[in-house]
Parts: structure tokens; sequence; C-alpha cells
């Protein structure tokens, strides 16, 4: 009989193909889900910041658009790590590994040939300028930390006192695509003294309009009583210091493939005077 029998207990049969996982999609699985959870808290504070009733307009329309932005690419992400969880569970064999890895060969090339303006000088350059931008972003983003840390500290277990505003000191920083943002340092006289000190400085996120002579309570950080805050306006949230981590990854990715894509260049470069400096094969008469 030329009937084919499936394999059933007992019966010989071809044995199914063996299946791998390739690290490098639980590296992916990982990143796209640590991406989009940071993406995703950094839009819901955006979306915050947007109904929270800031006294500034271009404030709020700047937070709403940045929402948008983050949404956009919450979508991206998650779609991205649906993908790398479904070729997981499917698994692949070693002939699709192997053509796998061939299709990602021959589309190195073609973007190679394309992109042959993109020499070793400019793929050093463009990877020294992601890598120092995400390192600058991750500094930043520890900094941050401590700093989000205080204003929590401060807005939880600061001691309310009643001021007399001295000065103000209202900052506005534009970027050259026209959002702003602003922030205040106001300088007070405490109507009593905590750990003994009488003048503190209020760090306020907006601008603010008060003026010399005015009252204002301000919570003062018991530890460090030269800081203080409003109560309900933290000077330094989570969401900075998750959206700084978020940016440099996203930063350090596009630094690896500038990295990667000039070690192939290289390595190429090297072959390549390899087999001009090797003595031609001559054919015997």
């Amino acid at each position: 009989m030329g009937a084919d029998f499936p394999n059933l207990p007992g019966i010989p049969g071809p044995e199914p193909a063996p299946v791998r996982r390739p690290t490098r999609l639980w590296i992916e699985l990982a990143a796209s889900l640590v991406l989009a959870g940071a993406i995703a808290l950094a839009g819901l504070g955006f979306v915050v910041e947007s109904v929270s009733g800031h006294e500034h307009g271009g404030t709020r329309v700047g937070q709403a658009i940045s929402a948008a932005i983050a949404l956009a690419l919450l979508y991206l992400c998650t779609r991205w790590a649906i993908r790398c969880e479904h070729r997981l569970r499917r698994g692949e064999t070693e002939a699709e590994a192997s053509a796998a890895k061939a299709e990602r060969a021959t589309r190195r090339q073609r973007i190679a040939r394309r992109r042959r303006h993109n020499g070793p000088v400019a793929l050093t350059i463009l990877g020294l300028v992601w890598t120092g931008l995400a390192i600058a972003l991750a500094a930043g983003a520890v900094v941050n930390v401590s700093n989000a840390d205080r204003s929590s500290y401060t807005q939880n277990h600061g001691v309310s006192v009643s001021a007399t505003v001295i000065s103000v000191d209202n900052t506005t920083v534009c970027s050259s695509r026209g959002g702003c943002s602003y922030s205040a340092s106001i300088l007070v006289q405490l109507s009593q003294p905590v750990d003994g000190l009488s003048i503190t400085t209020v760090h306020y996120p907006d601008s603010t309009d008060l003026v010399s002579g005015e009252p204002v309570t301000v919570l003062v950080d018991p530890k460090q009583p030269d800081y203080a805050e409003i109560q309900g306006h933290a000077y330094t949230t989570a969401i900075q210091w998750i959206l700084g981590f978020a940016l440099a990854l996203a930063l350090a990715l596009l630094a690896s493939a500038d990295w990667r894509a000039l070690g192939r260049v290289l390595a190429q470069r090297r072959a390549a005077r390899e087999n001009s400096s090797q003595p031609a094969a001559t054919t015997p008469a």
C-alpha cells in the first residue's frame, strides 16, 4: 500500500523537525515589553498633566500632543511584542533558521548597495552621536529618579508651613520645535523655622503669578529644609525618569544598529583587501 500513515504510537514514521527559539527573539520580546510599559506610563502622565488645569494653554496642548505620540508609539511596541511572541511560540527549524539567515544577509547587502554613502566614517559618527545621547538621557533619568523620590517624600511627608514670598524667578525653556516648559523658584520666609531654617526655596513645575509679600503655604522637606514644594504640585514626577529611560533605550537600539553596520562594513572591506592581495590562480597550458 502506498498510503502515508500519520505518526502514531508504536508505528514508525518520520520524526518532527526539532524547533529552537533564538535568544534574539527573547531579547526583542523583553525590549518591546519594557519599551511599551515605559511609553504607557509616560503617556498616562501626559494625559493627567493635560487635564490637570495648568496655567498655560500652550502647556496643555503640548501635553496632549505628547500623549497622542505616546499612544502611537505604544501601538507599534505592542505589535512588535505580539509578533515576537508568535514567533517564539511557533519556534523555527534549522532549515527555517538557515533560510532566515540567508534572507537577512541578502537584505543587508541590498541595503548596503542602496546606502553606499554611509561609509565607516559616517557610521562611526552616527554611532557616537546615538551612544552619547543615550548615555546623557540615561544619566538624566538616574538624576530624575533621585529628584522624583525627593518630590514624592516632600509631597507625602513635608512639613506644612505658612510663608511669605520674598522673590520669584520664573524660567521658560523653549525648543526649536515650538514647545516650551515652565518652572519657578520661589524664595520664601517661613512663619516658623524648620530645623533651624527660616528661609527656603520653593520649587514649582510651572510659572506662577505670585509676587513679593504674598502669603503662601508650602511643604518643607524635613530632611532638607532648604527645599520645599507646593501641595499637589510635585516638581519632579516618576514619568520624567521613565520617559528618559525609554528614550535612552530607543537611542541605544539605534546606536547598536549603527555599530553592527559598521562592523559589517569593516569586515567586508577586510575581506575585499584579502581577496585582492591573493595572487591570481594560473591555469596550466
